[in-house]
Order: C-alpha cells, then structure tokens, then sequence
C-alpha cells in the first residue's frame, strides 16, 4: 500500500458507501421518498441510481494505476492473475448472499457483488488499453447491450436478465477509468472530457419526445458516470482546501468501502428482509448500523488496515 493515501478519493469512497447503505437499508420502507429510491417504472434517475455508479466511479479511481503499479512490480501473469482473483472472489461472496436471499426471500440469487465482480472482469480486457480506446469500448457494450435488448427483449428476463447488469456496469467502469485517466493528465483536460461527456449524456434529453428510461441504457449511463465525475471534482477541490492532510469519518470509511460493504450486508440481511417496515423502525436500525459499521472503519483506520479493491 502507498504511503500517503490520496483524502480525495477515500473521501469519495467513504461518502458513496455510507449513501449506499443508508439507501440500501431505507429504500423499502415505507415512507422513504420516492426521490431517494430507484426510479419508479424505470424512467428517470432516483438517488439509488446514482449511488451505484458512484460505487463504480470508486473502484473506477484507482483501478488502472493499481494494475499498472502490479504490472511494473510482478509482471504481466501475476498483475492478471491478482485482479481475475480479486473479482472472481468479490462474485463468489456475492454468491454466497444471493443463496441466503434467494432461500429468505425467493428473490434473485444475482446481486451487487456479482456485478461488480463481472464489471471488473470485462474492464480487465481493456485496462492496458489508451483511455481513448477504453471509453470507445464502453460505449461500443453498452450499445451491443441496447441492440440485444431491443431485438431479443425476452433473454432480459429472469436470472440472465439480471446478470446483465454486469455488463452495463462493465461499460460504466470502463467509461469511468477513462474520466480518472483524464483528471490525472490535469484539471482543463479533465474538463473538456466531462463537458464532451454531458453534452452526449443530457443532448438527447433535448429531442422532443425523448423520455429518460433505464432501457436507454446509453444514455442513462452516460448521465451516471457524468454526475459521477463532477461530483468527485468537486471532493477533490474541497480536500484540497479542507483538512487536506487529515483524514476524518469520511476516509476512515472510504478506506475499506468493499469491505464495509460486505459487514453491511451481513447486519442488515435480515432487517432488510422484513418488508414493509415503518419509517420509526427503519431509521433507528440504519443509525445503529450507521455507528457499528463506523467503529469498524475506525478501527480498521487506527490499525492501518488497508483492503484493496
């Protein structure tokens, strides 16, 4: 591990897992609003949305220089061999919950962990590649993944159907390490990229009759992983400026945000399973979760307890 963590992306990272769990937990209790869940019959964008791609935008940040700095120090089979073991084992956890929430709740087996797992495995194909070439082939799934969808809507139902969520998220790291590649070459190329980036996410949003859906998933990712991108400008801008030297809550748990993850599915995996639940009920949990999973990063944080992903 680096000596000297970059606060930014810690700071995004732990601002992105504690949204995530927040609106994980609360999204299905009744009285959450409607803003703050997926949204309704998959037209615009709900905060839930938007925290899974900021999730990818996180692992998106240090994705490429992780494998370049393996790839310099073991060479290119131990680089490879370490990042398909990482998602490999990232999609066996995922595995193991999907079976407990499948057998306590009968929904499907597929879940975050998995889609993170492929979306890192897809990405392994073109890290090595120019940022160019890389979002080239972002862009060029997810507009396999539109085609597919819109001549064979039915191979989207059911376990397949959520296993191609993999994909698109496949195409939104891709997308994202691109945008890091370009905020590390300097502040104004960063800025043209985003700015090239909004005005082909939010352009077809002005064509008359054009409505946001998660079927447009080119469009919808590229709104994500543009908000995405400005957000973690602007963290970069403010720790620059505030406690640039000293970390805080939000990088004690940006330090270790898959590993927390995983703590917050094992608390809440039988909370969340109690639907519907109260609002009174609901946030008391999420608080108690909130300060237990807080300890842990704290702890974590004292300990110099450091787990890549």
């Amino acid at each position: 591990m680096p000596k000297q963590r970059n606060l930014a992306i810690d700071r995004f990272r732990g601002f992105t897992i504690i949204l995530m769990v927040i609106v994980n937990d609360l999204s299905e209790a009744q009285g959450f609003p409607a803003i703050l869940r997926h949204a309704p019959h998959d037209r615009g964008i709900g905060l839930a949305d938007l925290v899974s791609k900021f999730f990818i935008f996180a692992i998106a940040a240090t994705y490429a220089m992780s494998f370049r700095g393996r790839l310099a120090r073991d060479g290119k089979k131990d680089a490879y061999f370490h990042f398909v073991s990482r998602y490999f084992a990232i999609m066996g956890i995922g595995c193991l919950f999907g079976v407990f929430n499948a057998a306590w709740t009968g929904d499907t087996m597929w879940g975050t962990l998995q889609t993170i797992g492929l979306a890192g495995l897809l990405t392994l194909l073109v890290i090595k590649l120019p940022w160019g070439v890389r979002a080239a082939a972002g862009f060029g799934l997810l507009a396999v993944y539109q085609a597919l969808y819109h001549f064979l809507p039915d191979l989207f139902a059911g376990e397949v159907g959520a296993m191609f969520e993999g994909v698109v998220m496949g195409a939104a790291l891709m997308l994202s390490t691109a945008m890091i590649d370009l905020f590390n070459k300097g502040r104004k190329p960063f800025l043209i990229g985003l700015g090239v980036l909004a005005l082909a996410a939010f352009g077809p949003l002005l064509l008359p009759g054009m409505v946001l859906t998660k079927q447009n998933q080119i469009t919808f990712i590229l709104i994500c992983v543009a908000i995405a991108s400005a957000v973690y400008f602007v963290f970069d801008l403010v720790s620059q400026k505030v406690r640039p030297t000293r970390p805080g809550l939000l990088c004690w748990w940006g330090e270790n945000p898959m590993l927390l993850y995983i703590f917050h599915l094992m608390l809440t995996g039988a909370a969340m399973a109690i639907d519907p639940r109260p609002m009174y009920i609901a946030i008391p949990v999420n608080l108690a979760i909130l300060s237990v999973l807080s300890l842990i990063a704290w702890a974590m944080h004292r300990k110099k307890f450091w787990v890549s992903f």
